[in-house]
């Protein structure tokens, strides 16, 4: 067992959280799993909130549906700070242990989180191939507009090995 008066940081029966010192083993295998539980879950509210925020630069300036999307983005910024300061309380304890768990959240979190979040509802690039594959017109406009672009970019390329 180590001593936890010598060793703090890498105690495992102790530990002092808010200015508060919480002795037994069974307690701080209690703050390990909560750590974790709100890193973990810190990757998801982030991806979440990241999503979301994707989705509102889909939408103009003063759309009807960017408001919506404007309010759930407050709601996962405001759990994001909570689930923060509750973070950085443990990390404020200063155990090798908790930091230990921490990294281990992180990781498995951001890994679970990237595995489980659903696509983007809306991909702008998606949208124009699909309307543009439906058009015959516009599809020889978008083919003018590429050759035209190409031709742009090959004179520059020129005029650059010329100078």
């Amino acid at each position: 067992m180590v001593n936890c008066t010598e060793s703090p940081f890498i105690c495992v029966s102790q530990f002092h959280i808010i200015g508060i010192q919480i002795d037994g083993e069974g307690w701080f295998v209690v703050m390990l799993i909560l750590a974790f539980i709100l890193t973990f879950a810190a990757n998801f509210i982030k991806l979440k909130n990241s999503q979301i925020s994707r989705e509102i630069l889909q939408y103009k300036i003063g759309a009807p549906g960017r408001r919506p999307l404007i309010c759930k983005s407050v709601v996962w910024t405001a759990l994001s700070t909570i689930v923060w300061i509750f973070r950085v309380i443990f990390i404020i304890g200063n155990n090798l242990w908790i930091y230990i768990v921490i990294l281990l959240g992180n990781v498995i979190g951001t890994a679970t989180a990237a595995h489980y979040q659903i696509k983007d509802e809306e991909n702008t690039f998606k949208i124009l191939i699909n309307e543009i594959s439906n058009d015959t017109k516009k599809q020889n406009t978008l083919k003018k507009i590429l050759g035209l672009s190409l031709q742009r970019r090959e004179s520059k390329i020129d005029t650059i090995r010329n100078f």
